[in-house]
Order: C-alpha cells, then structure tokens, then sequence
C-alpha cells in the first residue's frame, strides 16, 4: 500500500516538474504603444497583446515582466541562462547568431532627431559622425550599431527621456531614436513633438521575440507556429488595426515580411 502511495505521488509531481522545466521568463520594457504599464499596473501595448495571443495558442502562462532594456537585454544574452524571451528586439545581422528569433510582431526606423529650430543637415551617417553629441539608449540597437561603426560622439543614457531634454538645451545635437519614441516622450516630458524634427533615416529593421540561444528549438518552433496562426487567422491583423486608431500617429502594420 505505501509503495502504491508513493508511486501515485511520483507521478503526480511529473507534471510539475516538466511545466517547471518549460517555464519562460518573458521581459519587455515600457515602450507604448507597444509595450506598457497601464493606469492599474496591467501589461498592454500592441506587441504585449501579440505575445498574448501567442501565449494563448501555445498554452503559455507566464507573466510578462517589465524591466530596464539593458538589463533585459543582458538576461536574454547570458550563456548562463535559458527559456528566456526578451521583447520587442530589433533583429540586425550582427544580432542574428545571439539568440533564436519569432516574428516579426512590428517594426521601428532607426531616426536622428535634431532640434526643429537647428539648421543642421544630415545626409550620411559621416555627417552625423562630426555633430558635437548623439544622445543614445543604453544597450539600445541603435547605440550599438553607432558603436560598432566607430562613432566617438555618443552619450548614452538609461532613460531616453532625457535625451528629449538633453536636445532642448542643447547639450546633444541629435538623437538617435525612432518616430514613435519621438512621439511619446514629447508627451512623457511635457513638451511638444513641433519643438523637434527628424534630419535622417539611418535604417528600418523588424522586431521580434528574442529567445535566449539556450532555449530549446522545440519551444521556439512552438513560438513561431503560434506567430503564424495568428497571423493567419487575422489576429496579428485586428490588434494593429485595434492599436493603430489608438495611436494613430504610430507606426503599427498588420502584415510584415520577415526580414531574416
């Protein structure tokens, strides 16, 4: 009978220990419209309902976390750790062999953004190369692709509101951003979006679930077939249309084409 017992109990914790084993830890950062905190600490934004809806038809619970991008980032890079998803990352081809990738949900232009009172022109990024400051967000795409091409002018920051700040003053000259970040910190500082301009499109790049490259391919091959699913059953195609006349300003399509 005790050994009946036992037995009944081992395989009663069976399930538990390969749900614990297939827990994801999921990071995002609070960037609207497609990721954010509502006025009761709710997750929303587009991309969050996206991750959702995916969750949904791969039969996922895990709690979406909000976290500082760079740590983020970090955790989603870290050899030392798995079954995470960091979103939404831009997918670059210096990017391509650090994790595993489901998308793209969305996408973004990489955007200088220079006072609209300047008369500067940028029409390379050698151009911007000789301005006197770029102000840039920590562990951001865009700051390390400056990086990596060698750019000495950078001022990187944890918050890119300040960046808005720091460009009215005029303690940097451009900032490296994209149309919607514009858009919302002009409202998040209290300012207006007519007080600045963007000068130069440096790229537009997808944006995707970042797995870390120690997930197992069997859980990203999961991901991606719940991506098409609801991007074949019209799902991915109603919340951008949902979200659009939300933010209408914003840069949210329905359909797009993998960039990898």
């Amino acid at each position: 009978m005790l050994k009946r017992l036992l037995l009944v109990h081992l395989l009663m914790l069976v399930p538990l220990a390969y749900a614990h084993d297939n827990a994801l830890t999921i990071y995002t950062e609070q960037h609207p419209p497609l990721s954010f905190t509502d006025e009761h600490g709710v997750a929303s934004g587009f991309a969050v309902e996206v991750v959702q809806a995916i969750q949904e038809r791969v039969h996922s619970s895990d709690k979406i976390e909000f976290m500082p991008w760079a740590r983020g980032y970090q955790y989603a890079l870290s050899s030392s750790k798995k079954d995470i998803i960091l979103f939404s990352t831009a997918f670059t081809e210096e990017r391509r062999e650090l994790f595993k990738w489901v998308g793209p949900i969305a996408q973004f232009s990489w955007v200088f953004y220079a006072r609209a009172d300047s008369h500067i022109e940028i029409n390379s990024l050698e151009d911007a190369r000789q301005v006197k400051g770029i102000g840039t967000y920590r562990g951001d795409v865009r700051e390390q692709y400056l990086l990596a091409n060698g750019f000495e002018n950078i001022q990187s920051t944890t918050n890119n509101g300040q960046n808005l700040q720091k460009l009215l003053l005029k303690r940097i000259t451009l900032w490296a951003t994209s149309y919607n970040e514009a858009i919302n910190f002009s409202k998040l500082e209290n300012t207006t979006y007519q007080w600045i301009k963007p000068v130069y499109t440096v790229e537009t790049t997808g944006l995707y679930m970042a797995f870390n490259k120690n997930t197992a391919d069997a859980i990203v091959r999961k991901w991606q077939q719940g991506y098409q699913a609801i991007k074949q059953d019209g799902t991915l195609a109603r919340l951008a249309k949902k979200w659009r006349q939300e933010f209408p300003n914003h840069i949210i399509p329905s359909v797009l084409k993998s960039s990898r």
